[in-house]
């Protein structure tokens, strides 16, 4: 019969808790025996003699070593191509060569932009044609339009004038001509009626024949209607003529009115249109020429010359396969070219291990040394200090972090030109009279810095405080003095047993808790197991009736 999982488990957890003393009476005895072990567990050990120096008190300079460095120039010209796109090299001066403010360094093709200048120049050219013709254009429509408006303001006033003449001159005129004429033609009938009525009396006395009667009663009757035809004019004068010869010349002046308002509107929509087509003309005239501008400017810039006098120096693309600039080489735009420094100033540049970054602040003095001028001595300040470490190099030590730091002469550097390796020792301090030992007789135990003195029964441990250090020597405040002997080369005390700190809290195993573990290796437990369940409770360790490790409706 199989043992359940519930005794499997609990036995399990009680062979581990049956392990653990044994384990921690091996851990002990281990312990023992590398004490035993350690180099000074033996009494009265041989010391080596030639392995001892003495303490040493005096003058001694704290500085940073630096590597890798380089003379570089103090002020320096970054010349790049500004002509765009890509263009190929056709003349360039040798390398090193001093040149002047003005001299030519490099020339690019540019032969494409000067065909291109001429094409420019025949469009500056019609563009210009195209706005004079504009702008002339322009102003026959403005003196048109002034001409128009004057001719319809005339014709308005005329219009108004006629009014005025009418209503104050022409129609009275004419009333008065009508009344007049009624006036006349009143008496003249009077007198004929008059002649034919003394006409009859004469008849009736036989003294004029029927022929004079009657010729007098045609001529009275001949009055009356000259008088019948007076009135009637006047009346037609004003009832209908005045009437309509007023609203006919008011009409004319309305005509007029509209006339003179659409030609003010028709000339200032033709001033529009050809201040617009003048604008238009002058933007394209302007993008002509400023077209023309920049092939110039690109023309210009195809010729590189030397903005201050100084040395040539090409900078090599990364990229080029071809092994640096030449006659012929193809360059992009906004590619370096030229480093052009000036020989009157120098500087270094200094890589620094990150490890000393700490005792180094910018202001500090610098030693610099170069093995093309031996036996010299060049001093500067260190006026910067990156910020990010140097990338790394592709064959370098990809864990190495170096620094570049910017040191500025401040005396005499006769003999250095640019490009010339350095080496560079930044002084960080001067002490005159210290105690200081070498680096390596020092060692750090814990918290406390401790050397070893020779004694007669072996090596005598001796706690000191430590100062600056400057790689080689490293100052002694306290703990010695100038004459005592120490190891060079110390071993761990053999009576010192390094203490360390406890290790931290070891977890419970998972088969102390109620996390199902793996049958094959008790120590690794199940990931997303469930604890056993009875009646939706955890199972305790004790309780072996459960019949189920999962909650009640839980899928398998």
């Amino acid at each position: 019969m199989n043992p359940s999982p519930e005794h499997t488990s609990a036995a399990t957890r009680r062979s581990r808790r049956k392990r653990w003393p044994v384990m921690a009476a091996l851990a002990a005895i281990a312990a023992v025996a590398v004490a035993l072990m350690l180099p000074g567990a033996k009494a009265n050990e041989a010391i080596d003699m030639s392995a001892v120096g003495q303490v040493q008190q005096g003058r001694l300079t704290v500085g940073v070593d630096g590597d890798e460095g380089v003379i570089k120039p103090g002020d320096f010209r970054l010349l790049t191509n500004e002509l765009e796109g890509v263009s190929t090299i056709i003349s360039m001066v040798d390398p090193g060569t001093i040149v002047k403010a003005g001299d030519l360094i490099i020339e690019l093709d540019a032969s494409s932009l000067k065909d291109a200048k001429v094409d420019q120049e025949i469009s500056v050219q019609l563009a210009d044609a195209a706005h004079i013709r504009s702008r002339e254009t322009l102003e026959v429509i403005r003196k048109q339009n002034e001409s128009n408006i004057k001719v319809a303001s005339l014709n308005l006033a005329f219009a108004r004038q006629d009014v005025t003449k009418y209503v104050e001159g022409d129609y009275p005129q004419q009333l008065r001509n009508a009344k007049s004429a009624i006036i006349l033609a009143e008496g003249e009938a009077e007198d004929a009626k008059r002649v034919h009525e003394w006409s009859v009396k004469l008849f009736e006395r036989r003294y004029i024949t029927q022929a004079d009667l009657n010729r007098d009663k045609l001529h009275r009757d001949r009055k009356e209607i000259d008088l019948q035809s007076a009135r009637g004019s006047l009346d037609l004068l004003e009832q209908y003529t005045h009437k309509r010869d007023l609203a006919q010349l008011e009409s004319d002046v309305e005509a007029r009115e509209l006339t003179l308002l659409l030609v003010k509107h028709r000339a200032a929509s033709d001033i529009v249109d050809g201040e617009a087509d003048l604008k238009a003309k002058e933007i394209r005239l302007k993008r002509e020429q400023e077209k023309l501008a920049k092939i110039e400017e690109q023309i210009q810039k195809s010729r590189i010359v030397a903005p201050i006098d100084g040395m040539v120096l090409y900078i090599d693309d990364k990229r080029d396969q071809s092994g640096g600039l030449a006659v012929g080489s193809v360059v992009r735009e906004r590619q370096w070219l030229v480093r052009l420094p000036t020989t009157s100033k120098l500087q270094a540049e200094i890589k620094v291990h990150e490890s000393q970054l700490r005792k180094i602040k910018e202001g500090m003095p610098v030693e610099v040394t170069t093995d093309a001028v031996a036996n010299k001595v060049y001093w500067g300040r260190l006026r910067s200090i990156a910020a990010m470490p140097d990338p790394p190099q592709p064959f370098g030590n990809p864990h190495l972090k170096v620094y570049t730091t910017q040191v500025e002469f401040t005396g005499d550097t006769a003999g250095l030109r640019p490009g010339m390796s350095c080496k560079g020792r930044v002084i960080v301090n001067q002490f005159e009279n210290v105690t200081y030992v070498p680096m390596q007789a020092v060692v750090q135990e814990d918290d406390v810095s401790v050397v070893y003195m020779p004694g007669p029964d072996g090596s005598v441990r001796q706690p000191v405080t430590v100062g600056m250090d400057n790689n080689v020597h490293v100052i002694i405040k306290a703990g010695l003095a100038k004459g005592d002997q120490i190891l060079l080369a110390p071993t761990l005390n053999r009576s010192y047993v390094r203490s360390l700190d406890a290790p931290p809290q070891i977890p419970p195993l998972a088969s102390e808790t109620n996390v199902p573990v793996d049958e094959h290796d008790p120590t690794v437990p199940v990931r997303n197991a469930d604890k056993p369940i009875k009646d939706g409770k955890p199972v305790t360790d004790g309780d072996t009736s459960a019949v189920s490790t999962k909650p009640s409706g839980a899928d398998r």
